[in-house]
């Protein structure tokens, strides 16, 4: 209905997805943390915050934070139905992040975003936030000092990571690089040795020509 909390949420969820085609990061953060924050319980909620993790690892971000699109994918797993769009949607997302090198997040920060989810009032609110965006991202920093551990209820991320492979690739570049300048060396020096004896053979066969 016009005029309503849900109607706007429908209006800056599609201007949230509008401004990340145009590549509008901060104008999608804005329209998309609304929803989130006032409708935290609803589809509409939890979609704007998987756009909203999507946006963290847009190559057109120059502000990306693969650990937060993880936290985000994360906590959409952890809210959403088992075998629901929104779960899988969530659970790719997560791994993606994790593929580009995301620790996996906290699991405290994470199960305290999804209770007040859980706590919030059916529908949305014109009003303030019923949610804290903070939660996720505090759950984004990782293992803390004490090892806090990663969620349990998450897929298992990829063993090799896009950063492990583009460092396993350049240590071997380097590696080769650093075979064929010390090949170069030898041949170098090898040539400088065939020299001197060829100079030698030809001392040798002036003297012992009559």
């Amino acid at each position: 209905m016009p005029g309503t909390a849900e109607a706007e949420a429908a209006g800056r969820l599609a201007a949230g997805a509008s401004a990340l085609d145009l590549g509008n990061f901060s104008a999608a953060r804005t329209d998309l943390g609304w929803v989130y924050t006032r409708c935290p319980a609803t589809e509409d909620g939890q979609a704007a915050l998987l756009l909203l993790g999507t946006s963290f690892l847009d190559p057109r971000n120059e502000d990306r934070r693969p650990d937060l699109a993880a936290a985000i994918g994360a906590h959409v797993v952890g809210l959403a139905p088992s075998g629901s769009v929104l779960a899988s949607s969530g659970a790719a997302l997560y791994l993606l992040a994790s593929e580009h090198g995301a620790p996996p997040p906290r699991s405290e920060p994470l199960r305290d975003a999804a209770r007040e989810v859980r706590e919030a009032e059916p529908g949305c609110s014109d009003g303030p936030a019923r949610v804290r965006l903070t939660l996720i991202e505090t759950a984004s920093t990782g293992a803390d000092e004490e090892g806090t551990a990663a969620a349990d209820w998450l897929p298992t991320p990829p063993a090799a990571t896009v950063p492990g492979r583009i460092a396993a690739v350049t240590e071997e570049r380097d590696s080769l690089a650093t075979l064929v300048a010390e090949l170069e060396e030898q041949v170098r020096a090898l040539s400088g040795r065939v020299a001197v004896q060829q100079q030698e053979l030809e001392r040798i066969r002036r003297t012992l020509r009559p």
